[in-house]
């Protein structure tokens, strides 16, 4: 699978966009700016992570899943196996910058 680089935090791979965000404050710009039916994605169990912003507004199959993992763990230069996904509509800012509040989530591994 290869993905076509948009700009510095887009990439469009499977005729899907994924946006990363690179530091606190533009993963909080990313979920403001994202589409409420959009799908966010961040390494599970509350780790440090780059926050991905799937451009759908279907559920996100195993393969889009897979490639938003992995532009995680690049960005994060992490190998994390646990993520957690909801769609935008379920992500709430939290009291830091980076930080969020899940309403409903779903978990999945690599």
């Amino acid at each position: 699978m290869y993905a076509i680089r948009i700009n510095q935090q887009a990439f469009l791979t499977m005729n899907t966009t994924f946006k990363v965000g690179r530091s606190a404050e533009e993963n909080w710009k990313l979920i403001l700016a994202a589409d409420k039916e959009y799908y966010w994605l961040h390494a599970g169990g509350a780790k440090p992570s780059a926050h991905i912003i799937i451009e759908i507004d279907s559920e996100p199959t195993a393969s889009e899943l897979a490639h938003a993992a992995q532009l995680c763990n690049a960005q994060t230069k992490s190998s994390y196996k646990h993520f957690v996904y909801a769609q935008i509509k379920h992500v709430r800012l939290g009291s830091k910058p980076g930080q969020v509040i899940l309403k409903k989530s779903q978990e999945f591994y690599l």
